[in-house]
């Protein structure tokens, strides 16, 4: 990201594992400071490629991030980040032609619970 990048918006998607298509878990950042704020969550993962996830250890519900950068003023960047559990997560690019979609599994510690304490604190602020 270059320095005139800018964060335009994050909107989180809660899904239930049971109701892929409910549409009412959903909040929609676009103040760039609590962007930033929702990404430090990230900061210390660390992920190890994979070829594909194991989708029966999913919980009962994931996180769906999507990620709008507006790239100079000039056009907009997207990335699609999918938590399943604490320990795989799917990342997509659409600035990369080949090799999209690519699945990771987290090698440390992803805090699922803080994630959803800020999901929810977000949507009662909305």
């Amino acid at each position: 990201m270059s320095m005139l990048d800018q964060l335009d918006r994050l909107t989180i998607r809660k899904v239930s594992s049971a109701e892929p298509y409910n549409e009412d878990d959903e909040v929609t950042i676009k103040d760039p400071k609590k962007i930033r704020d929702m990404l430090k969550l990230l900061k210390d993962v660390e992920l190890k490629k994979i070829q594909g996830i194991d989708t029966s250890k999913r919980n009962s519900h994931y996180y769906e991030w999507r990620l709008l950068i507006n790239k100079e003023g000039r056009f907009s960047e997207g990335f699609g980040i999918t938590f399943y559990n604490e320990h795989a997560v799917s990342i997509y690019s659409e600035h990369n032609t080949r090799d999209s979609l690519q699945d990771y599994q987290i090698t440390n510690e992803l805090n699922m619970n803080e994630m959803e304490r800020l999901f929810e604190k977000l949507k009662e602020e909305a």
